[in-house]
């Protein structure tokens, strides 16, 4: 019976783990993080977007790192957005390459951080802190 109930509990905190990423679509935004009136973000925590392609290798290889992120930075708003489903998104955020990742400040003013290619943890978190720091 115990080993059921510790394989229920795996199961749960696996998907709760997984699911600290969301798919952020250009309706997600538009409604819910920016104020196109007033030019900024509605945001009262961070945000960290990661811009993908399915057809990306460098973009596989950033993935487990940024999920890894996201799980520990838990209390933070983590979303992926594949740039061929969401290109008004990557015309927004003015991206050059992918993989990239977007860190938006809580109720910033419009400016948001940008960090390009495959990074490492640690310089994911720093960003990530620059970004909450430099209001």
């Amino acid at each position: 019976m115990s080993f059921v109930v510790l394989f229920v509990t795996a199961l749960f905190v696996t998907q709760k783990a997984n699911a600290q990423v969301r798919t952020l679509t250009t309706d997600m935004f538009l409604s819910n993080l920016w104020d196109e009136n007033n030019k900024r973000f509605t945001n009262d925590k961070l945000i960290v977007i990661e811009f993908y392609a399915t057809w990306c290798r460098p973009c596989y290889t950033m993935r487990p790192i940024f999920e890894s992120v996201a799980r520990e930075y838990y209390y933070y708003n983590f979303y992926s957005v594949d740039i061929d489903n969401e290109p008004e998104l990557a015309k927004f955020f003015e991206l050059k390459s992918i993989p990239t990742i977007a860190y938006i400040p809580p109720r910033d003013d419009g400016r948001y951080l940008l960090s390009m290619g495959v990074i490492e943890k640690w310089q994911v978190i720093k960003y990530m802190k620059e970004s909450i720091n430099h209001r």
